[in-house]
C-alpha cells in the first residue's frame, strides 16, 4: 500500500510541475480527473495550472517586459514585419535600414 501511495505523489508533483506549461498541465489534469482514484489531484493539477496562466500572463510578463527582459509584442511585430520583407524581397538593394541589427 505505501509503495501505490509513493508512486501516485511521485506523479503528482510530476503533474504540478507540468502545470507550468497550461497545455500539458490540464492534460494530464484532465486524464487524472477521468480515473476515479486521482480525481481529486486531477482537480488540484487543473486549477494550478489555471492559476499559474493567469498570474504569468497578467502579473509576471507585463513585470518582465517593462523591464526589458522579454520583448514586447511591437518589437516582436516589427521583426516578423522586417524578416518577411528580406525573405521576400532580397534583391532590392534600398529597402532601408533593419529594424534590429540581428536581423542582418
Amino acid at each position: 500500500m505505501e509503495e501505490k501511495f509513493k508512486l501516485g505523489k511521485k506523479w503528482f508533483w510530476i503533474g504540478i510541475v507540468f502545470g507550468f506549461n497550461p497545455i500539458f498541465g490540464l492534460i494530464y489534469g484532465i486524464a487524472l480527473v477521468c480515473e476515479k482514484k486521482f480525481r481529486k489531484e486531477g482537480l488540484i493539477i487543473i486549477g494550478w495550472t489555471i492559476v499559474w496562466y493567469l498570474v504569468f500572463g497578467f502579473v509576471l510578463s507585463p513585470a518582465l517586459v517593462r523591464k526589458g527582459y522579454l520583448p514586447s509584442s511591437d518589437c516582436l511585430l516589427n521583426c516578423y514585419i522586417q524578416s518577411n520583407l528580406q525573405k521576400q524581397l532580397p534583391a532590392m538593394p534600398n529597402i532601408g535600414e533593419p529594424l534590429s541589427p540581428y536581423l542582418q
